[in-house]
């Protein structure tokens, strides 16, 4: 299975919130093999920082619910 469809399943069974956020994810990841610009890296970075840490957070969070 692709990433889309992994988080999109994992979005249909309660395991992430906001499907919106990692599409941002699977973008970023995307243009990583193509940044050249220490702009778009920090862009990238701090996407990572602020926003991406939290969704997987959540996501291990919860996947450690339904294991345990």
């Amino acid at each position: 299975m692709y990433p889309r469809g992994c988080y999109k399943q994992a979005f249909k069974e309660g395991l992430i919130n906001d499907i919106e956020i990692w599409n941002d994810i699977l973008l970023s990841r995307n243009s990583t093999s193509h940044i050249y610009d220490e702009q778009d890296y920090e862009k990238i970075k701090n996407k990572i920082i602020n926003h991406y840490t939290g969704a997987i957070e959540e996501l291990l969070s919860n996947l450690s619910k339904v294991v345990m």
